[in-house]
């Protein structure tokens, strides 16, 4: 009688984190304390004038406890993982915009005073590995994205401080990516 018990409490938790994976659901004990997600009282989303926008949009359930860590230079400017999205306000000026998976992607933007830019995260499984890829999507399609996302998260103190540590790691890095691709 009691081994039946085990093995249904086996089930139903097998269950719930399969659930979990479909729709996209983290885990904070399994997230490592890098990011947490918007609970009541979420920020505005109204971009101060002098400021541009970014918006990172992780649409897949793919990987979904894979983090993708993403920078402008080297700054970090947010961590996507499962179904979600993260938005950051930058100066003005040109940035190598680059995403930290399990690969680099990378691209360079121009950002604009008042601006917000829509980069979406593409990811592609690849022999048991997620690859991450960046790519910058319109307006339409970016709020629309937005809108169907619904669930914003923010970098934690602990995940800044990681951040710091990839961004002095991989830089350079990035950089000879960017570089490779434009010739």
């Amino acid at each position: 009688m009691m081994i039946f018990g085990l093995q249904r409490i086996s089930v139903i938790l097998f269950a719930a984190a399969l659930l979990a994976s479909l729709f996209g659901v983290i885990d904070p004990a399994r997230a490592g304390g890098y990011v947490e997600t918007f609970a009541e009282g979420e920020p505005s989303l109204e971009l101060e004038p002098t400021l541009a926008r970014i918006c990172l949009l992780r649409t897949s359930r793919l990987g979904v406890e894979e983090q993708v860590w993403t920078f402008a230079d080297h700054e970090l400017i947010g961590v996507t993982q499962g179904r979600s999205y993260a938005v950051a306000d930058l100066t003005p000026g040109r940035y190598l915009l680059w995403s930290k998976a399990e690969n680099l992607s990378v691209m360079h933007l121009e950002l604009r005073a008042g601006q917000t830019y829509f980069i979406r995260q593409v990811l592609i499984p690849d022999f048991g590995k997620v690859q991450a890829h960046i790519e910058l999507v319109d307006a339409g399609e970016g709020c629309r994205l937005l809108e169907w996302l619904g669930r914003r998260v923010r970098v934690t103190s602990k995940g800044r401080e990681r951040g710091v540590a990839f961004a002095r790691q991989l830089f350079a890095q990035a950089r000879r990516s960017a570089a490779d691709r434009s010739e």
